[in-house]
């Protein structure tokens, strides 16, 4: 019989490592040198769809004010030519001048749009192209410190007794006379030295 002891008789407890403080594992991923990447070009395509139907509708607005302004405008000039008396006209043969027109102070002008039915737009294609993604150029990435701290290890045990047999000495101790005893038994007074010794399957020994 032989016993072994199994991970399953090991005490079930946690084991925790000794702090070590803040350090770090050396090194840097490597440089993988300076490149870019561009994407395929998909050839001329859309992304399908358009815009949802708006309805039928106008938009509305108005303008800014600009505060109280004139404006000038261009006119022939008045007179009453040769003839005394006469009514004064308006007339290019005495010249044009720069009117100005009288101020009207701040005001805004509404404006509308016309109706423009119920209509979607069309989401039409890009054309051949790709997207180009530019270079970083050469570099590496380092690796920082951990900070201090531990770690955990479980032991796998679940407390399963382990059972310890005491050790047991078997003595068996036979006796040969050798056969000057046979005689001797065969004429014992006494049966009980006859069966003292012999045995059964063995006979007299």
């Amino acid at each position: 019989m032989s016993y072994t002891l199994l991970q399953a008789n090991v005490p079930n407890y946690t084991i925790y490592t000794d702090t070590v403080a803040a350090h770090s594992h050396g090194g840097a991923t490597v440089g993988a040198g300076s490149h870019a990447h561009t994407t395929d070009a998909q050839g001329t395509h859309s992304h399908a769809g358009s815009t949802a139907n708006g309805g039928d509708h106008f938009h509305t607005g108005y303008t800014s004010g600009d505060g109280a302004h004139a404006h000038n405008t261009y006119l022939p000039n008045t007179g009453t030519g040769a003839a005394a008396g006469g009514a004064p006209v308006m007339s290019t043969a005495f010249g044009s001048s720069w009117y100005p027109t009288d101020a009207q102070g701040v005001h805004t002008h509404n404006i509308q749009t016309y109706n423009s039915g119920p209509h979607a737009h069309v989401i039409v294609g890009d054309g051949n192209h790709a997207h180009n993604v530019y270079a970083v150029g050469d570099h590496a990435h380092a690796i920082y410190a951990d900070g201090s701290h531990g770690h955990y290890a479980w032991s796998g045990g679940s407390n399963t007794p382990f059972d310890i047999v005491q050790p047991v000495m078997v003595v068996s101790k036979i006796i040969y006379a050798g056969a000057q005893a046979a005689p001797a038994a065969a004429t014992a007074a006494v049966p009980l030295v006859r069966r003292l010794m012999s045995a059964p399957m063995r006979g007299t020994h």
